[in-house]
């Protein structure tokens, strides 16, 4: 499995507060069959100056983990190394932030603010597409209160990536069921940030989509993670089999 969204390195945003913390989400990541985490930590930019400091953060917090991983001698699963890309209209006019792709690819992790969408935030996401970069929108069941404009960001061509903590609840499932309809799940991640309360979940969320909604569902995620990794295309429309009645019931 590949986890497209994590906040593993150490004490760089408010995922991992140290290397031992670091260490362990990584274990446990390896434990439960992750092969590969791409490590999203957050971005703020307030200026194209923003990103080298970020990339200089980035490069201090993970040669640290290297090295505890090496001597640790443990197990761990590969890490790629990429970010989460707070949407500001104003980062689309930055050439620069063709660096804060995912490693090798050039796929990158945006995140919608929580406050209303402008104009602007389309733009921005419009312009870091000319410039030659793939979108991916972050976590992006976290705005179905948006759902009346995602065909504004739909025509943008992005990706969209689902956290795996949404899958575990039921409540959720049916709303996640019309997602996979509509075309707006492509990727997962488990956004994890600790070991507790924001933990991985990626394998159990994988087991219910696989229980619930059918191997389909599951292999068509995993598929394209590989497809990104690999910096191709990946497949954003794929035949599901039609839920009936009761299969809904039981989500």
């Amino acid at each position: 499995m590949i986890d497209f969204h994590s906040h593993i390195l150490p004490g760089i945003d408010d995922g991992a507060r140290n290397t031992d913390m670091a260490l362990e989400m990584l274990k446990g990541a390896y434990a439960d069959g992750i092969d590969t985490v791409v490590s999203t930590s957050h971005i703020y930019i307030d200026d194209e100056s923003d990103i080298d400091k970020f990339i200089e953060r980035r490069k201090r917090a993970y040669t640290v983990l290297l090295e505890a991983m090496s001597k640790d001698g443990g197990e761990f699963p590969k890490i790629r190394l990429g970010c989460e890309v707070h949407l500001k209209p104003y980062i689309g006019n930055y050439d620069s932030v063709q660096k804060l792709a995912i490693d090798g690819t050039n796929y990158i992790l945006l995140e919608m603010p929580y406050s209303s969408w402008s104009q602007d935030h389309y733009e921005a996401v419009y312009n870091i597409g000319v410039m030659g970069l793939r979108p991916i929108m972050a976590h992006i069941e976290r705005f179905l209160r948006y759902r009346s404009e995602f065909h504004h960001l739909k025509a943008l061509d992005p990706i969209f990536q689902v956290n795996a903590d949404a899958f575990l609840h039921k409540a959720m499932r049916k709303e996640l069921l019309q997602m996979f309809y509509d075309g707006y799940v492509h990727l997962l991640g488990s956004d994890m940030h600790n070991l507790k309360e924001r933990s991985n979940h990626l394998k159990e969320a994988y087991g219910i989509i696989e229980e619930r909604f059918g191997t389909s569902f599951s292999e068509h995620i995993k598929k394209n993670a590989l497809l990104v990794l690999d910096n191709k295309s990946i497949e954003k429309r794929c035949k599901f089999p039609k839920l009936g009645f009761f299969d809904k019931l039981k989500l």
